[in-house]
């Protein structure tokens, strides 16, 4: 009887530490989906849409799109009721759509700016209704955008590339145009200098 309680617990024991070394537990795999490693804001049906982009290993990302005023209401609203343990530690990408960056833009950096949870120095980028079509459908798009805002950066010193530059820029009082990236996609990705009009935002 005891050398089959002692195998039995060595066996449980195996099992345990087994799942934990492989990080197959349910609870890891919840955290790992629960990490927006990019957000992207588009025009929807009745505003603005947050598009967060959660991690994952797929070639397909795993996408979770809310409507909402601001960025900090969209993570109150993922929290609540789409991504309950969303996390932004690992945040690196904040892209708008071109057309709809004056709805939006001030206040959604000045919360990433001041939310100790975000890097300030994520990338920011621009883009068009393209690209963020394609973010969608592929998860290599993301990487390359952010390769693309580098090399932009290395040809253009004045180009703002992360969500903490724009940010102080914008309440520079001398500053009413900014240079960021911009991200086109029609074949294929290209990084241009875009402009970011700032005058007779509130400071």
């Amino acid at each position: 009887m005891c050398k089959k309680a002692v195998s039995l617990i060595l066996s449980v024991l195996f099992i345990l530490v087994s799942i934990t070394v492989s990080g197959c537990s349910p609870s890891k795999q919840i955290d790992k989906a629960s990490l927006a490693e990019t957000v992207a804001v588009d025009s929807g049906e009745n505003g603005l849409s947050y598009i967060f982009f959660l991690l994952n290993s797929n070639d397909k990302p795993n996408v979770v799109s809310i409507e909402a005023n601001s960025f900090e209401e969209a993570c109150k609203k993922a929290r609540k009721s789409y991504i309950p343990e969303l996390s932004l530690s690992k945040f690196e990408l904040f892209a708008v759509n071109e057309k709809i960056y004056a709805e939006c833009l001030q206040k959604d950096l000045t919360y990433i700016a001041k939310n100790s949870e975000i890097s300030p120095v994520s990338y920011f980028t621009l883009c068009d209704k393209n690209t963020l079509s394609g973010m969608k459908k592929n998860s290599k798009y993301l990487e390359s955008i952010k390769e693309y805002i580098n090399l932009l950066k290395k040809n253009n010193k004045d180009v703002s590339i992360n969500c903490l530059s724009v940010f102080n820029k914008i309440y520079e009082n001398n500053n009413l145009i900014i240079d960021v990236s911009y991200i086109t996609s029609d074949e294929e990705l290209k990084a241009e200098k875009g402009e970011i009009y700032i005058k007779n935002w509130e400071k």
